[in-house]
């Protein structure tokens, strides 16, 4: 018993609850991310230690239980996924900042035009002007480069 509430001592990542699972998930990859930036490569095995302990005092903070072994083990199967991740956004920029081509922007500007197309025929609307659609594309273009150039760290995640 601890502050006068009963602990599960053996309690595993799988008890708690869904959004703290993702909590804690996003804290990880944050940290990972946060660690491989810092240092300009992959961290190393014997950087775990340092991204769990970071992570462990947010936990904490959160007022969240869990033994830390529990947090190591689900870090360590998580780790490849983490570096994936992190690869690929750091392959594939995106946003009005990168450096990104105008070519993929025309192409992905080309396929909201072919998708919003396609939906007013659905509709029945076959006069939809090319200018319309046009301009209809590049306002989904910037509000999916907004979202990708949002910044995950203000955000807030409650428990």
């Amino acid at each position: 018993m601890v502050d006068g509430q009963l602990l599960r001592m053996d309690k595993q990542f799988r008890h708690l609850k869904q959004r703290q699972q993702e909590t804690i998930s996003y804290w990880l990859y944050e940290e990972y991310r946060h660690q491989w930036l810092e240092i300009g490569q992959e961290p190393l095995p014997r950087d775990t230690g340092r991204i769990v302990d970071a992570v462990m005092e947010k936990i904490k903070a959160a007022g969240i239980w869990i033994p830390e072994q529990e947090v190591r083990q689900y870090f360590s199967r998580k780790k490849s996924h983490f570096k994936n991740r992190i690869e690929k956004e750091l392959d594939s920029p995106s946003g009005p900042s990168s450096t990104e081509s105008t070519e993929s922007r025309g192409s992905l500007c080309a396929f909201f035009t072919c998708k919003m197309e396609k939906l007013a025929r659905g509709l029945g609307s076959e006069s939809l002007f090319c200018s319309q659609t046009s301009e209809i594309a590049k306002s989904l273009n910037e509000q999916v480069n907004a979202f990708h150039d949002r910044n995950l760290s203000q955000s807030s995640y409650p428990v």
